[in-house]
């Protein structure tokens, strides 16, 4: 299912980077839509890659850009080029 070396932590900056936001405003935003904590040192964390959000955590990221649990983990050589273009809407 989930492993944590397959989770897309570039991915996660380019989305953040995608709406012009910081870390801060992210976080803050994150905060209205879902109604949970995220801090900025998480977000950082995940965005490096040194750290692998829970589980809990990566469906509040999910929820937050309109994806799926899995939209955050690849296979193994399952790692879209344009990711931003190829989104399904939701």
């Amino acid at each position: 299912m989930f492993k944590k070396e397959n989770f897309k932590a570039e991915m996660l900056k380019a989305l953040r980077k995608e709406k012009g936001h910081t870390l801060m405003r992210s976080t803050i935003d994150i905060h209205k839509k879902t109604g949970r904590v995220v801090s900025g040192q998480q977000l950082s964390s995940w965005e490096r890659g040194k750290v692998t959000p829970l589980r809990a955590q990566v469906n509040i990221l999910a929820k937050y850009y309109n994806l799926t649990q899995d939209d955050f983990f690849e296979e193994a050589d399952d790692y879209p080029r344009g990711m931003m273009l190829d989104r399904k809407q939701r």
